[in-house]
């Protein structure tokens, strides 16, 4: 369902973005990250639709990467109900219902970041389940490599990144109420879960400070007609094309 017809329908406004900076390299796509003029979704994601336009310069492959990580999102989603109620009826249900749900269908089919969004934010919950329980070193530098992917996919998955610590403060709440630990391992599992937050918070503060440039910029938009760096010029020439 992800990949039928995936080529079909032409590029519209924020694929003909995610196009245009695919085709301009790595090198521009970290400038546009963090230039005062560049527009989120941070665009982890475009560094594999460049590697995806490698093999082809048509609809298709730039959309690949989309549908690939919709479709890897299902199985994910049936490991994290399976986690969570060891039933593997919850699984295979979990599974189902993502399987068929027609949001992640068309966003999956989107050249943008949301699947892989979507992806992550799961992964994360993953590693942050598991973590919580074996409380092993790498469990915990994984998710936070996970996070910080996130969050330089989307500024949505801070949201997430909120969530996830919040859900591990409950977690070490509702054992510590239990006395199902120890208190030596519940504090250890904190100062994890407080260290890998504040970690993947800290990284991503340079591309926050440039988002909230964006905002400011992206309301000026209309009216500048030079800009002061590479990425500028390229973005208002794609905007004015088909922005009224």
């Amino acid at each position: 369902m992800r990949l039928r017809g995936l080529g079909v329908s032409c590029l519209w406004l924020d694929e003909v973005l995610t196009a245009e900076a695919a085709d301009r390299g790595p090198r521009f796509i970290l400038r546009y990250t963090l230039s005062e003029v560049g527009l989120g979704p941070l665009p982890l994601s475009f560094f594999f639709e460049w590697l995806s336009r490698m093999a082809g310069r048509t609809e298709f492959w730039l959309r690949l990467p989309s549908a690939l990580f919709g479709a890897l999102t299902v199985p994910l989603a049936a490991a994290v109900a399976w986690h969570l109620g060891r039933s593997r009826a919850a699984a295979l249900i979990a599974a189902a219902l993502l399987a068929v749900s027609e949001h992640h269908i068309y966003y999956s089919r989107e050249a943008r970041g949301y699947a892989l969004l979507a992806l992550l934010a799961l992964l994360a919950f993953w590693l942050l389940a598991r973590s919580l329980e074996s409380n092993r070193a790498r469990g915990w530098i994984a998710l936070g490599v996970v996070e910080l992917a996130g969050l330089y996919t989307s500024y949505f998955f801070v949201f997430a990144h909120a969530a996830l610590t919040a859900w591990g403060v409950l977690w070490l709440l509702y054992a510590s109420a239990r006395r199902e630990l120890p208190r030596r391992e519940l504090l250890r599992r904190a100062a994890w879960l407080v260290g890998v937050a504040l970690a993947a918070t800290a990284a991503f503060v340079p591309a926050l400070a440039a988002g909230w440039e964006n905002l400011a910029q992206f309301q000026r938009l209309h009216s500048q007609t030079i800009y002061s760096t590479e990425v500028g010029p390229w973005l208002g020439q794609t905007l004015r094309a088909w922005l009224p």
